[in-house]
């Protein structure tokens, strides 16, 4: 992934809302939140950054 490109993150199972994962993407990237949530799977979720969000 890094040779594609210079900021991703990785979407796992784990124990954030995916709503607050959403809005921490949306802010980062200038995304629609509501666009971000609709992505995401259900239940909680984790992210595992790679200069995406910060």
């Amino acid at each position: 992934m890094s040779k594609l490109c210079q900021k991703w993150a990785i979407i796992r199972p784990g124990r954030e809302k995916k709503e607050t994962i959403a809005n921490r993407i949306a802010k980062a990237t200038g995304l629609a939140q509501d666009d971000v949530l609709a992505t995401l799977p259900s239940g909680t979720c984790e992210i595992i950054d790679y200069g995406l969000i910060g």
